[in-house]
């Protein structure tokens, strides 16, 4: 059932309209539901069709969540549900109390706070953190406490990790019931020195408020300043570690140490690659494939450690093969080195080239 709005359930103070909206005493049983406050200079209400109208200084407040605009209108979905819709670029806030103080159940992505507890102001109380998005419209869905952003969305969170984090997408939800936010449409994450970009991302984060994961998908091309660039149709960022899972069509990007300017690329390619952040080292797994000047490898596996956006030395697990022009050597195990350039090749080794007039087989072994 949807919050009853009724309009003469107001008082005015300093042309301020206050209405508090009422949540059935039967769903509270089920699930608590914080108080609902809508504040405005005047609002029209439509017994019709349901439909409240707020205009001038209008915000929704439900626990430690606030949401500002212009104007709003709050009326019940095809659902039952109560959504305030806020247009003309609104923005919302979430305030995140220290985890220290008492009664704080830790940071989820809306209400933290106990239920009637309203948190006032537009700023957040001293020490405490502050999530923010603006978007063109905002929905604020009351009863089940998501909030969805439409249109050049932006939300700068403050309180999931130490560093802030930056999401920008076409449309954002945030969902206090599953603990999660969720970004479609030209989606960009900036965190730390982090940059990700894909059609689709799903931050997750946990009961006590821990960030889990980011995990984006659909084709996803990531920045990293330590391990250089990163594609794939799916990758999943690990905040707690800083580790990655790459999977499917992957394709890491960087460089060899001391490259000069114009130097080419080592271009790592997989099925899977799991990147370590504390060790700097990467497994790549399933279809293995390297290029780099002139050589082609291909492996099932191989490790190696990506420092400053450099990799050195490439480990080649199980029957590998590195071709360079005519000839291809294939060996159980091949260490390949980017600076100086070279490889060596370990157990069952076997040679095949192409002979070359007067005798020669092509370019001199490295």
């Amino acid at each position: 059932m949807p919050y009853a709005v009724n309009p003469s359930r107001h008082f005015h103070i300093l042309l301020s309209v206050v209405t508090l909206l009422s949540f059935p005493l039967a769903a509270q049983a089920a699930i608590a539901q914080p108080v609902v406050e809508i504040n405005a200079d005047s609002q029209h209400y439509d017994h019709a069709t349901g439909a409240s109208r707020f205009s001038g200084h209008v915000t929704v407040s439900v626990g430690n969540m606030r949401v500002f605009g212009t104007e709003a209108t709050v009326k019940p979905n095809a659902n039952g549900e109560s959504v305030a819709t806020f247009p003309n670029r609104p923005s919302a806030k979430r305030f995140s109390p220290p985890k220290s103080l008492p009664g704080s159940v830790g940071s989820n992505l809306i209400a933290v706070n106990p239920a009637n507890a309203i948190v006032k102001g537009a700023s957040a109380p001293k020490g405490w953190l502050t999530d923010a998005i603006q978007a063109d419209t905002l929905q604020f869905y009351l009863n089940s406490q998501l909030v969805k952003a439409l249109g050049n969305t932006v939300t700068e969170l403050n309180t999931i990790a130490a560093t802030p984090m930056t999401i920008r997408a076409d449309v954002q939800e945030f969902d206090n019931r599953t603990k999660t936010a969720t970004a479609t449409g030209s989606v960009s994450m900036h965190y730390k020195d982090f940059e990700a970009y894909s059609p689709r991302m799903v931050l997750n984060v946990s009961e006590s408020g821990k960030p889990e994961s980011v995990k984006f998908s659909e084709g996803v091309r990531l920045k990293d300043g330590n391990r250089g660039e990163l594609t794939g149709q799916q990758i999943t960022y690990l905040l707690g570690s800083g580790n990655l899972i790459a999977e499917k069509n992957v394709r890491s990007r960087v460089t060899p140490p001391n490259a000069t300017p114009g130097k080419p690329p080592v271009i790592i390619e997989s099925d899977y690659q799991h990147y370590d952040k504390v060790s700097n080292s990467v497994i790549a797994s399933g279809h293995v494939r390297i290029v780099y000047e002139d050589y082609r490898v291909s492996a099932p596996k191989a490790t190696f450690k990506i420092v400053n956006n450099t990799v050195d030395k490439i480990n080649l697990i199980g029957r590998s093969s590195v071709t360079e022009g005519d000839r291809t050597v294939t060996a159980d195990r091949i260490t390949l080195s980017t600076s100086p350039k070279s490889f060596d090749a370990q157990g069952n080794v076997k040679t095949q080239f192409k002979s070359q007039p007067g005798g020669g087989f092509g370019p001199a072994l490295q």
